[in-house]
């Protein structure tokens, strides 16, 4: 049976892994963090501390948080949707965990504005961060959600389940699809660079979706599997965050965008408006008067730190390249290949660039 389970790549999906017994449970990061804190005896309210062994006896308690006065949170998330990494130009969960605990633990912030700039991006990451702004909304705090240029497919993911959603009649919005994209490079390297590959392997999925090889028909079905699968838990999302029948958000959805204007229309957007009519939509929902903002992600101070980070970045090898002179009018292809040699899972994101000028 193992065998069985392996041959047909069922551990692809976590539903089977569960099924056949490989996990005994599916659950969220952030909930996890939840399951510790309940079995450990520590408040929902309280942070969490989690230190490596090395790092154990040099644990020390924190600082009690001091208290202000009514606070409303604004998130800036603005870029591609990734799994990771925390640079300028692109939102991951693991980016935005602070914010998100701070929005959880703190009673002074009563509200959240989350101010979206994005053509999505990957599909697990988007379902982890509206799983965050739902774990928010559980408390009871207002979340509003404010539209920049765009916010479409992955951002409008995220943007769904807010209790207001405000957009510019000019924003980009909806892209309710999916895609996927699997390079390969046996042609390129057989062909081309007289590279060739040998290999061993345990099953016949052990390199499926590798590069160096032709994707088979068992593994393109399913790929294309894992992709509606995921359009349909996209529609699902959609559905329950703007009220709406599966089949009334699928009219609208396959992929299409629409401005905001007519967003507005189809039900995807609430509200026209800008950045000050989200934050004072949060304050009234609120009920507040007298209140201050905090913005995440915090912008750091130390410019000498700044620069550094800048010129450590500029110099990689990848970035020398990219900043050839033979090459620079070629630098937004190339960034675009970049990206979309990483994809490995369904991408929540719009197929092409725009730049709003």
């Amino acid at each position: 049976s193992f065998e069985l389970f392996v041959n047909n790549f069922k551990g692809l999906f976590p539903e089977n892994a569960l099924k056949y017994g490989l996990v005994d449970s599916l659950i969220y990061k952030i909930d996890f963090n939840a399951l510790l804190k309940e079995r450990n005896g520590i408040s929902p309210k309280k942070k969490i501390k989690l230190i490596s062994v090395n790092k154990f006896r040099k644990a020390a308690e924190k600082p009690k948080i001091k208290r202000s006065k009514n606070k409303i949170a604004v998130i800036y998330m603005e870029g591609d949707i990734v799994n990771s990494g925390k640079k300028p130009g692109e939102i991951s969960p693991e980016k935005f965990a602070k914010a998100f605990d701070d929005i959880l633990r703190k009673d002074n912030i009563k509200g959240v504005v989350i101010r979206v700039n994005s053509p999505g991006g990957s599909g697990g990451a988007s379902d982890e961060i509206l799983r965050s702004i739902d774990r928010i909304k559980e408390t009871d705090k207002p979340v509003i959600v404010s539209m920049g240029d765009y916010a479409a497919s992955g951002g409008y993911y995220i943007s769904c389940h807010a209790d207001t959603i405000v957009a510019d009649a000019n924003s980009l919005t909806g892209s309710i699809g999916v895609f996927g994209i699997l390079p390969e490079f046996k042609e390129l390297m057989d062909d081309k660079l007289k590279i060739h590959f040998d290999s061993v392997k345990t099953h016949k999925m052990a390199l499926a979706f590798s590069p160096n090889y032709s994707l088979d028909e068992n593994a393109r079905k399913l790929m294309q599997t894992y992709i509606e699968q995921f359009y349909e838990q996209f529609l699902h999302v959609v559905s329950e965050g703007r009220n709406m029948s599966r089949d009334d958000v699928h009219k609208i959805a396959q992929g299409r965008i629409w401005l905001g204007e007519t967003a507005k229309e189809k039900g995807l957007v609430d509200v026209l408006g800008n950045l000050d009519n989200a934050i004072q939509i949060c304050a009234n929902k609120a009920g507040l008067e007298d209140y201050s903002l905090t913005k995440y992600p915090r912008v750091k101070t130390n410019l000498f730190k700044q620069i550094i980070e800048q010129i450590s970045e500029e110099t990689n090898v990848d970035s020398k390249i990219l900043n050839s002179k033979y090459i620079k009018g070629f630098k937004p292809i190339l960034e675009a290949m970049n990206d979309n040699t990483r994809i490995a899972e369904p991408q929540a994101r719009l197929p092409f660039d725009i730049e709003v000028r």
